[in-house]
């Protein structure tokens, strides 16, 4: 149901290979930033290839969360692979820490 609402009301920033779809939510006490991650199976049939770029996002994210501290109310957001082929861990570390960037500086003027 989380992710069904930030895909039917976001705001989406992109950088090749990922597309992040977010939506800032009311804070809740003890509330923190929501992530979910897609890589399609229609293009990536092998489970195996799924997961390792779920792992490498997932990763990505982990390091550079930190981005997120100054936005003053929690996002919720959906990473999205879109691309055919498997980036290597540099590629998808550079291209979260751009979408990170973006969505901190569109939360922080209210461009939503």
């Amino acid at each position: 149901m989380v992710i069904r609402e930030v895909l039917d009301e976001h705001v989406s920033v992109w950088a090749s290979p990922i597309r992040c779809y977010y939506r800032p939510y009311p804070a809740e006490p003890d509330a923190c930033h929501q992530v979910a991650i897609i890589v399609p199976k229609r293009r990536f049939h092998n489970a195996v290839d799924r997961n390792r770029l779920k792992r490498l996002m997932r990763e990505a994210y982990r390091l550079q969360k930190h981005v997120l501290d100054s936005v003053p109310a929690p996002v919720r957001m959906c990473w999205m692979y879109q691309d055919n082929s498997i980036a290597d861990q540099e590629t998808v570390s550079r291209v979260v820490g751009q979408l990170l960037e973006q969505i901190c500086k569109a939360c922080k003027t209210n461009v939503l």
